[in-house]
């Protein structure tokens, strides 16, 4: 009965310690998944974040492209007008020397 006992308190024995050994092996895996999981999942959001970011500095361009634009038309509006005024301006001048003339002939 003794060397049975013993016998059964050694299988025991190598059962714990095989089941920890067995246990340890899939908390490593485990573990290992979700580090892998993590790291992937880490990696996504810097993807994405480096998407966004591209697509804003996109929007950004584009805006300024347009408001560049927009700037030009308005400046060419202005210089069209400005050389209006001096074409008026330089009308009338001629128009008050042409009375002149008439006037002092």
């Amino acid at each position: 009965a003794v060397v049975s006992t013993q016998s059964t308190g050694t299988e025991a024995a190598l059962t714990r310690s095989a089941t920890t050994v067995v246990t340890d092996k899939t908390r490593s895996v485990e573990k290992r998944k979700k580090i892998e999981k993590l790291s992937y999942l880490r990696k996504l959001e810097e993807t994405k974040a480096k998407r966004l970011l591209n697509l804003k500095q996109r929007k950004d361009i584009k805006r300024s492209a347009e408001e560049k634009k927009s700037e030009d038309e308005i400046n060419k509006q202005r210089e069209a007008e400005e050389e209006k005024k001096r074409v008026a301006e330089e009308a009338r001048r001629a128009a008050e020397e042409a009375k002149r003339t008439a006037e002092e002939a």
